[in-house]
């Protein structure tokens, strides 16, 4: 078990059970996969759907942070017509855990 005074940062290829790392106290949630939709319709299905739990972006759950990025790359084919590839860079930066 990670104490409670230590950042606890969750790093998969996928995002999913983010419910799960918020309740585990997580705080900070990175992933990719989605590729944002990659090609047109399938972000807009994705989210009509909710066949994933974070498609694109960043959303706040409890006190953790979940960032899921569109990546620099794509699945399966050499193009993509919907959102943007990106790099996404982070600065963590520690402060005393009673500043959180």
């Amino acid at each position: 078990m990670v104490p409670d005074n230590c950042y606890k940062l969750v790093v998969d290829h996928q995002p999913r059970e983010l419910e799960k790392s918020a309740e585990l106290k997580v705080d900070l949630h990175i992933s990719g996969h989605t590729h944002a939709g990659q090609l047109f319709p399938l972000y807009y299905i994705f989210e009509c759907f909710h066949l994933n739990e974070l498609n694109y972006g960043k959303e706040t759950i409890a006190q953790m942070e979940a960032i899921n990025t569109s990546g620099a790359g794509g699945w399966g084919f050499a193009i993509r017509s919907d959102h943007h590839s990106e790099y996404v860079i982070l600065k963590l930066q520690s402060t005393s855990a009673s500043n959180r």
